[in-house]
């Protein structure tokens, strides 16, 4: 099987089977790799030891390793030794002996009696917490487990009015990241997979009704892609360009991305296209919780 990836508000994951069996407790389990990325670019793994009869219940250990990349994950993976997978059958019934119940507060409704700028303020602490300037909104969300989503999907675009964070979607995942008015450049960049793109350039002022923003990603060999971002402050509306520019360094990117002219800009809002925000199906939102 191949690696799949999730797709609207969920980070990226893969479910990889394991080309062994295991033998625990009187009964034969399926062994798979669970692994997802996390918003600072570090992917983590567990294990799941699946049993063949339905006379047992499946069991997830806790977070076994933390790799850079997906495919340094899989490659831990595969050379896991049969001693390990003992010490990790341990690990994950002793995980569900003592795993508490869950408090559900996200899919609790928006309240009116909440004070919205404490929400703000949680969400702006997110990106200290994980050391980052650029967050998968998911991250954010599941960070944040005292108040409803709606209350702080309603922070974040708050904060964005005020231009202390920018939205912008990317490979059909949601992504929140700190204006660099508000904050120190740089930061941790995380990857999923690829790399996670950041915010390189706010332009000052509005072309049209537009907010305009550059972002960039690294590519593999180092390079750096840009393309912009527009989002219709009456509409709220979000278009994005195609690729606009490849440049050797981040550095670069921003010194391109500072001398742009507002005829540049009004080209590129016209051959702009909505953003479409894709959304998780029930089973994948079903796997991003197992």
């Amino acid at each position: 099987m191949q690696p799949f990836q999730g797709t609207g508000d969920l980070l990226h994951q893969v479910k990889r089977p394991i080309d062994r069996k295991f033998r625990g407790d009187g009964a034969e389990y399926d062994l798979t790799l669970l692994g997802r990325s996390r918003a600072d670019g570090m992917w983590e793994g567990r294990i799941r030891f699946q049993p063949t009869s339905g006379e047992h219940v499946a069991l997830n250990t806790a977070v076994e390793s933390t790799q850079p990349s997906e495919r340094l994950l899989i490659r831990w993976a595969e050379g896991l030794s049969a001693t390990y997978y003992e010490g990790a059958f341990r690990r994950a019934i002793a995980s569900a002996e003592t795993k508490p119940l869950r408090k559900i507060t996200k899919n609790a409704g928006s309240t009116t009696r909440i004070d919205p700028a404490r929400v703000e303020k949680r969400v702006l602490d997110c990106f200290g917490t994980f050391g980052a300037s650029t967050l998968n909104r998911q991250a954010v969300l599941d960070a944040i487990d005292e108040y409803a989503h709606a209350d702080v999907i309603r922070a974040i675009e708050s904060l964005e009015r005020k231009r202390k964070v920018v939205r912008f979607t990317d490979r059909g995942s949601l992504w929140v990241a700190l204006a660099r008015a508000g904050t120190k450049s740089g930061g941790k960049r995380g990857t999923t997979g690829d790399r996670t793109p950041e915010l390189i350039y706010e332009h000052p002022h509005p072309i049209r009704t537009y907010e305009v923003v550059v972002l960039g990603v690294e590519r593999s060999d180092g390079t750096w892609s840009g393309w912009l971002q527009f989002r219709d402050t009456k509409t709220n509306q979000t278009l994005g360009t195609g690729q606009e520019t490849s440049q050797p360094k981040r550095a670069d990117l921003a010194y391109w991305a500072s001398g742009l002219e507002d005829v540049y800009f009004e080209g590129a809002v016209r051959r702009a296209e909505p953003v479409k925000e894709t959304r998780p199906t029930a089973r994948e939102a079903s796997a991003s919780r197992r």
